[in-house]
């Protein structure tokens, strides 16, 4: 609860409050606990923070954890299932088209794009995103359907375009981020899974370019599955912990705090590092 005065929190256990866009400038937080809060976009100007918990919210922290751990369960049930029909398939079988596509899929849900907000960052964190829904979509209603390819197909392009939008919509969302890092590094090592295959048939049959560029394949997709796991607990981390993006910090002063696993992105004003 605060303080008399409306610009002045002391002692307060603040875990997880929103502050979103409100007008804090000149605001006195004294030993209060700030972990998990979100002052996206608040107007901060000489503000102190004196002697308060920024970081991580342990709570907040494991109720993400279980929401990605579950988006991660479904996407390695889609992938390994699907993975394990097509594989030892080859272009004469009837269903290889569906094999092909399988392949692509992966390869492209594969990929893990580092942050930015560089256009072509977010054209192809939309297109990844569109692939894992695609492959989410596919398996799950085809699977409800019993196996039927039209309402297979329907749902690979309803999921795409759905994960794709949502993706898209919560940009820079910890949560959403690490729900979908995660399902690029199961894709990545679900292609990873198949192209080792490819390499171990072409190695045996003496097609040795063929083997070395599956293999290539493999060592760079099982990197990126490695990398997008490391990249959710990144993202999981800042998702659960304070959040300054946008705010305008000029002259606000941080005395006694330890921040970390902080987001300033796009925060106006310098930090004194003396004051850090």
């Amino acid at each position: 609860m605060m303080t008399d005065s409306p610009l002045s929190f002391v002692n307060q256990d603040l875990r997880n409050c929103s502050f979103y866009q409100r007008d804090l400038r000149q605001a006195v937080f004294e030993r209060c606990d700030l972990r998990g809060c979100d002052f996206r976009r608040a107007q901060l100007q000489a503000a102190t923070f004196r002697q308060v918990k920024l970081g991580k919210c342990p709570v907040r922290l494991l109720g993400y954890s279980a929401i990605v751990i579950g988006a991660a369960v479904l996407m390695f049930n889609a992938v390994s299932r699907l993975a394990f029909a097509v594989l030892g398939q080859t272009v004469q079988d009837p269903t290889w088209p569906y094999a092909l596509a399988l392949y692509v899929n992966l390869a492209i849900a594969g990929i893990t794009v580092p942050r930015g907000r560089r256009p072509w960052q977010q054209l192809t964190v939309g297109i990844t995103a569109a692939a894992a829904g695609a492959l989410l979509g596919f398996y799950y209603v085809g699977s409800l359907s019993g196996n039927s390819a039209r309402p297979a197909l329907l749902g690979a392009a309803i999921g795409g375009l759905s994960l794709a939008i949502v993706r898209l919509w919560q940009l820079h969302r910890g949560l959403v981020a690490a729900a979908m890092v995660v399902s690029n590094a199961i894709a990545a090592y679900g292609f990873a899974f198949l192209a080792i295959g490819l390499a171990s048939a072409g190695f045996s049959t003496g097609h040795l370019g063929l083997g070395a560029l599956w293999g290539g394949l493999t060592a760079v997709y099982f990197s990126l599955s490695l990398r997008g796991l490391l990249q959710c607990d990144r993202s999981l981390r800042f998702a659960a912990a304070t959040k300054f993006q946008g705010a305008d910090l000029t002259d606000a002063v941080f005395e006694d705090s330890r921040p970390s696993y902080i987001s300033f992105e796009n925060a106006l004003g310098l930090l004194s590092s003396e004051n850090l």
